[in-house]
């Protein structure tokens, strides 16, 4: 069972403003234990049509943690890719309802340098995203067990639904007629909206190595010089 709300963060393109669709449930299970979790994009309008007592069957989720704060513990969170309504019942008084977990603050990674080196799938070997080195942590999140690229594969990615929301690339024409390029930078918004809220004006951030890497290696270039690789925002260029 759940109530939910949602938020919208909008952000700029061509002087327009975009707004990117957002919705947050707070889940309960039997014991009235709670868990928070975010619908994912292609989701957001039929999850406000969710109301307080809702009882919804998660039919394909992803388990992580996050930081509310960038010092404060880590919570866990569901991303729910897939789900459906069951039935419905009175939520008990939001009082009794008592954390699901609680976890210890991990250390984090090093800030990473202004330049970046320019990952190439055409070239190098995967990065490796281990439990002891877990590229994918990142911004505040942190996937259970494995790398997001087998949590959240990249293959299983629908461009045509991405389309739908995706106001940075113009897929009237069909998914089939646009370049590798575009659809990188389809797959680059889905992942930074839905899993990092990397969205809005100025709010950028280099995706995890091995991410990168799924997303080239399923979208590629034909030659290496192609690629241009991560910018940093004062530069105005995107990543390729």
């Amino acid at each position: 069972t759940g109530f939910h709300d949602h938020l919208h963060h909008e952000s700029m393109n061509s002087n327009q403003k975009q707004k990117v669709k957002l919705t947050h449930l707070t889940l309960l299970d039997g014991d009235n234990n709670q868990i928070h979790a975010r619908l994912a994009t292609h989701l957001a309008d039929i999850g406000r049509q969710l109301v307080e007592g809702d009882i919804i069957k998660l039919e394909l989720f992803t388990p992580l943690t996050y930081h509310v704060k960038e010092d404060s513990p880590l919570m866990p969170a569901l991303f729910i890719l897939q789900y459906s309504r069951v039935g419905h019942a009175p939520v008990p008084l939001q009082k009794s309802i008592q954390p699901m977990l609680r976890c210890e603050p991990t250390k984090q990674p090093p800030t990473e340098p202004p330049a970046y080196n320019i990952i190439d799938p055409l070239t190098q070997p995967p990065p490796k995203c281990t439990f002891d080195k877990r590229l994918c942590r990142k911004f505040g999140v942190n996937f259970i067990g494995r790398c997001i690229c087998e949590e959240i594969p990249v293959e299983k990615r629908n461009l045509e639904i991405i389309a739908e929301d995706c106001y940075l690339v113009n897929a009237n024409d069909g998914i089939d007629k646009l370049q590798n390029k575009n659809k990188r930078i389809m797959l680059y918004w889905w992942y930074a909206t839905n899993i990092y809220s990397l969205n809005g004006k100025g709010n950028r951030g280099k995706l995890p190595d091995c991410l990168e890497y799924a997303i080239k290696a399923k979208y590629p270039e034909k030659e290496s010089s192609d690629w241009t690789g991560y910018k940093d925002g004062s530069n105005k260029k995107r990543r390729s």
